[in-house]
């Protein structure tokens, strides 16, 4: 799919929970695709309040800056500066301690 996606010039985009059950940190991982853009909610925050993350490939930032310089999007959460300094500590906790190698 990927290979048919960079023929055709045409963007992917991922859209989930984030974490899930696939044993990696994201779950294209798991299919060997990359994907252009990829949408985050949910898992980053545990469920107590909400934030949503968007990841972009150094190929969509690239034409963005050759273009306007701008990238504009619309919100659906309004997280606080202290949530995200906690989804970070989270991610940082995820990767020292090699949390996605454990076995339960």
């Amino acid at each position: 799919m990927q290979e048919v996606c960079q023929r055709c010039t045409f963007n992917i985009g991922w859209n989930h929970v984030w974490n899930g059950r696939t044993d990696t940190l994201h779950a294209w991982r798991a299919d060997n695709i990359v994907p252009d853009i990829q949408t985050m909610t949910k898992g980053l925050e545990g469920g107590y309040v909400s934030i949503y993350a968007v990841l972009a490939s150094q190929y969509v930032v690239k034409v963005i800056m050759n273009g306007s310089g701008e990238f504009t999007h619309g919100h659906i959460y309004k997280a606080m500066l202290i949530l995200t300094v906690g989804v970070l500590e989270v991610l940082i906790i995820i990767q020292e301690d090699k949390l996605l190698d454990l076995r339960i």
